[in-house]
């Protein structure tokens, strides 16, 4: 198999793909599934070859990092089909033989209807036109239901749907999530771990929404205690399956600024979980999140 770089990326593999579908292998070393997959992918190159192209790129290299946030890489390995110069199609970790032929041979088929649909999707959410955003990868996930993309996107939006909304329109979003979000998880829990772990808490928020205090109750609790953990987490947890993300947020952040609660790490997480779901966690939440967290880390060291 061709090794291919960021240098070399856009000829080899954007580039020919106009022509011809590239699979590529995206590897690390020290990566046991890898190490498994590799021979396998050897083996059937000869049978695709003039059809399909092969190649592999080392996720791990400096000179090849630019391109994993590009694409999406978050755990290796991962295999991305190329056709018309774009990523059509994804797989990730030690897959089957005869899951790869079917990975091959679907790539061979071309983008599709479903994908055509897909994109057709997101350029409606990225509008501002949900409802018809959400309606096309409805429709794409029907005309493929393995394809990663469209499930993600569509169990996002879902999940991101906000409050102060109804008992019966909650539990309805939780039945629908339900049913897409098992699959989702088998098939995007290496690539888009964060994402899932968000839709997760969304998805145990609203099953535990109905056992929970009341907000006015548990903000009135927090006024006499405030180094409650249990009852901020609880706070929190029942603003995100209200679909107030922004509060929860608040909260969250604040609990985790106290620098005093044995619980950070699960606030950290849940703070990540609550912007994924808002939308509004990138680089600079991140950097902000992390200097709180520098800061209470400090703070108890010097206690400490």
């Amino acid at each position: 198999m061709l090794s291919v770089t960021a240098q070399t990326f856009a000829q080899e593999v954007e580039q020919i793909s106009r022509s011809m579908p590239v699979v590529v292998d995206f590897w690390g070393e020290n990566c046991g599934p890898c190490v498994a997959l590799a021979p396998v992918l050897e083996r059937l190159e000869p049978e695709y070859a003039g059809r399909l192209k092969l190649v592999k790129l080392d996720a791990g290299a400096p000179e090849n990092r630019e391109l994993t946030p590009r694409f999406g890489i978050r755990g290796v390995p991962t295999l991305l089909a190329f056709v018309g110069g774009e990523p059509v199609r994804r797989a990730v970790g030690n897959v089957p033989e005869p899951e790869l032929r079917k990975f091959f041979d679907a790539a061979l088929a071309g983008p599709g209807d479903g994908q055509a649909t897909y994109r057709a999707g997101i350029k409606a959410l990225e509008d501002g036109d949900r409802s018809r955003g959400i309606a096309a990868l409805r429709e794409a996930l029907e005309r493929d239901p393995t394809h990663i993309e469209s499930r993600l996107a569509l169990v996002l939006e879902l999940g991101r749907i906000p409050g102060p909304v109804d008992e019966k329109s909650l539990g309805k979003l939780n039945e629908e999530l339900w049913t897409l979000f098992p699959q989702l998880a088998v098939l995007a829990r290496h690539s888009y771990p964060f994402e899932v772990e968000a839709l997760q808490l969304r998805i145990n928020c609203l099953n535990d929404r109905p056992v929970m205090p009341a907000a006015r109750a548990l903000r009135e609790r927090l006024e006499t205690a405030p180094e409650d953990d249990w009852t901020r987490l609880t706070l929190a947890r029942r603003l995100i399956a209200e679909g107030d993300f922004k509060k929860a947020a608040e909260w969250l952040l604040q609990g985790l600024a106290r620098g005093d609660a044995h619980s950070g790490f699960t606030y950290y997480r849940s703070l990540r979980s609550t912007h994924i779901l808002a939308g509004t966690w990138n680089e600079e939440t991140g950097q902000q999140v992390e200097e709180v967290m520098v800061r209470v880390e400090a703070s108890r060291q010097k206690k400490a």
